[in-house]
């Protein structure tokens, strides 16, 4: 996502921090059932309302 926007891939992970903890964007973690396939895939990113319902 940094490099799509050009800025500080530190910039990005303290907005996203700052957007997790006021409720407005969730995480969704990889699962897959092979631990070496989970460790690859990147989470996903939810904003709005799916993060809303999820907390």
């Amino acid at each position: 996502m940094a490099n799509e926007l050009d800025i500080d891939n530190k910039t990005v992970k303290a907005w996203l921090s700052v957007l997790q903890a006021s409720g407005l964007v969730y995480l969704l973690q990889p699962y897959h059932r092979n631990v070496t396939m989970r460790m690859i895939k990147s989470p996903k990113l939810y904003f709005g309302i799916l993060a809303w319902l999820r907390t």
